[in-house]
C-alpha cells in the first residue's frame, strides 16, 4: 500500500463509521453510516477557507492593479492624491497579506497551535492596519479640504505630507505595542479565525484608542464640512468678457477637484460600514466587563 492509499484509509476511517448491523439472516455484517456531523464540519471548513482564498486573491489583484497603474503613469503620480491611494492600497495588501492567511491557518486547526507570541502578533498586526487605514483616509481629507481652504498656496506637498504620515506610523505603533504586555490579555476567537484582545484588559489603555479613532473621525467630519461649504459658495461672473475663459476653466478645476473629494469621502463610508461594525463591537467586549464590575 502506498503513501496516497494510507492517507485515503485513514481520512475514509475518520469520516465513516463502521456500525454492526444483523440482517434477515441473522448473519453479521459491517455497513457503513456516514458521521454527518464531521461531514458537515469538513464542508463549513471547506466553504470557510474558499471564501477567505477568495478575499485574498480579490485583495491582492486590486491592490496590485491601482497600485501598479499609478505608478507606471507619470501623470498620475505627478497627483499627490493618486500617491495616499497608493499608501491605502499597500496598507491593505499588508493586512490582507498577515490577517488573512493567519486566519486561512486558523481555520485548517480545530484551534490555535501557534502559541501567545504569534497570537499577540496578529492582533498586534490587525489593530494596527485598521488605525493605519483610518489615519490614511484622514491625511486624505486634510489634503483636500485645506487645499479648498487656502486656494492657490501649496499647504501639504509630499515632503510635509511625508513627514506627517511618518509621525501618525510612530503614534499608531506606540498605542499598539502596548498589546504584547503581560496586562493585556489576547484570546484566539473561535468564530473569527484570528486573535484579538481579550475582556480583562487595561480599560484606561482601551479608552485612550477609543479617543484616537474619535478624533480621526472628527477630523474627517471637519474636513468634508470644509469641502461642501466650498462646493456650494456662489461664485460671481467676471466683469469683462475676456476673464470667462479663465473663469471657466477654474469652474472645470474645481468640479474636478470636488469629485475627487467624493471618491475619498466614498472610501470612508465604505470603511465605517465594513469596518465600524468589528470595531465597535470589539471595544464594547473590553469595555462591558469594567462597568459590569462597577454595578
Amino acid at each position: 500500500m502506498n503513501v496516497t492509499s494510507i492517507a485515503i484509509s485513514r481520512l475514509r476511517n475518520h469520516f465513516i463509521k463502521i456500525t454492526p448491523l444483523y440482517d434477515s439472516d441473522s448473519t453479521l455484517q459491517n455497513i457503513s453510516i456516514v458521521d454527518q456531523d464531521a461531514v458537515g464540519s469538513s464542508g463549513l471548513t471547506t466553504t470557510t477557507a474558499v471564501l477567505l482564498g477568495f478575499i485574498v486573491a480579490l485583495a491582492i489583484t486590486g491592490n496590485t492593479a491601482l497600485i501598479t497603474s499609478i505608478l507606471s503613469s507619470r501623470k498620475l503620480r505627478t497627483n499627490l492624491l493618486n500617491l495616499l491611494f497608493c499608501n491605502v492600497a499597500l496598507l491593505n495588501l499588508v493586512d490582507t497579506a498577515v490577517t488573512v492567511f493567519t486566519s486561512l491557518l486558523f481555520v485548517s486547526h480545530p484551534s490555535w497551535a501557534l502559541g501567545t507570541t504569534m497570537c499577540k502578533l496578529s492582533a498586534f498586526t490587525q489593530n494596527l492596519m485598521m488605525l493605519l487605514m483610518l489615519m490614511a483616509i484622514t491625511v486624505m481629507t486634510m489634503e483636500r479640504a485645506l487645499g479648498l481652504l487656502y486656494e492657490g498656496r501649496e499647504i501639504l506637498n509630499r515632503n510635509r505630507i511625508a513627514c506627517l504620515w511618518l509621525g501618525l506610523v510612530l503614534v499608531a505603533i506606540c498605542f499598539m505595542v502596548p498589546i504584547f504586555a503581560v496586562t493585556i490579555p489576547v484570546k484566539a476567537f473561535e468564530f473569527r479565525y484570528l486573535c484579538n484582545i481579550d475582556r480583562e484588559s487595561p480599560i484606561g489603555y482601551t479608552i485612550a484608542v477609543i479617543i484616537v479613532y474619535l478624533l480621526l473621525l472628527n477630523i474627517d467630519l471637519c474636513c468634508f464640512g470644509i469641502i461642501l461649504n466650498r462646493k456650494y459658495r456662489e461664485r460671481s461672473l467676471p466683469v469683462r468678457p475676456q476673464d470667462y475663459g479663465e473663469f471657466i476653466r477654474q469652474s472645470r478645476a474645481l468640479h474636478d477637484y470636488i469629485h475627487m473629494c467624493k471618491i475619498v469621502l466614498t472610501l470612508l463610508v465604505v470603511f465605517v460600514l465594513i469596518q465600524g461594525p468589528y470595531i465597535v463591537l470589539h471595544f464594547v467586549l473590553q469595555v462591558c466587563p469594567f462597568f459590569r464590575k462597577r454595578l
